[in-house]
């Protein structure tokens, strides 16, 4: 009985730690209303656009745990870290498609494409957020700067298409061959984000909120586009369980 009794007193000891442990933490999902943008000089001298910048909306997804780590009467710090998903923009350059016809026997047709693809790869950032108390029960505004560290990639892809049509009658039938060629150039960067928004707790564990963040990924230089810079900003909405 004495040893059954002190195995439970040990495990309602670790149990409590534990407890103690996971007190100010936080986890939260968001997803991300997100305009991926940049800039390349050469980009207005290619077949592929006639600007030099470039943007596209994406829908992002981000998981992040953060945890308390100074409170005062005014509000609480918390340190956090956090995981984005990739965000990619396309453009497809000249191209061309042609049939000749040999009688009624045979088809050959030759395709080109090409596509020019400026993607940020998945994101980490470690990040301080200040969250601000307020006479409004559950409401709690926040700011917050963070560094971190993505992959930028540049790629570009030219494909060759060859189909052989033998029977003119039938418009499935196709012996096709494709080869492919792509060129990339990529480069991990040091990037920063700023945030502002606010939570609202339904209760001490459960929160929802609303927020706008802004994140710089730096340069790539490339030796035909020069240096292609990427940045992202937009809405977010995030929810996030309290321990």
């Amino acid at each position: 009985m004495f040893f059954a009794s002190g195995a439970l007193l040990a495990d309602d000891w670790q149990a409590d730690n534990f407890r103690k442990w996971l007190d100010g933490w936080q986890v939260s999902v968001g997803v991300h209303m997100s305009k991926f943008k940049g800039s390349a000089p050469g980009l207005s001298e290619s077949r592929f656009s006639e600007s030099s910048n470039f943007s596209k909306n994406n829908t992002l997804f981000s998981l992040a745990i953060s945890k308390e780590i100074m409170k005062s009467d005014s509000g609480d710090l918390l340190l956090e870290l956090s995981l984005i998903n990739s965000e990619q923009y396309k453009e497809s350059g000249d191209g061309y498609d042609n049939t000749v016809c040999y009688g009624y026997s045979i088809c050959y047709t030759e395709t080109y494409e090409e596509k020019l693809e400026f993607t940020r790869k998945p994101a980490f950032f470690a990040s301080l957020y200040y969250q601000f108390n307020t006479p409004v029960v559950g409401l709690k505004p926040y700011v917050g700067a963070g560094l971190g560290t993505a992959s930028l990639e540049r790629k570009y892809t030219e494909t060759y298409t060859f189909c052989v049509d033998y029977n003119v009658f039938d418009s499935n039938y196709c012996d096709e061959e494709s080869e492919s060629n792509s060129d990339i150039a990529s480069k991990t960067v040091i990037a920063y984000q700023l945030a502002l928004g606010a939570n609202y707790f339904f209760n001490k564990n459960i929160a929802a909120g609303l927020g706008y963040a802004y994140r710089n990924y730096g340069s790539l230089k490339d030796k035909d586009l020069g240096s292609i810079k990427m940045d992202s900003s937009g809405l977010f909405a995030s929810a996030t369980y309290k321990f």
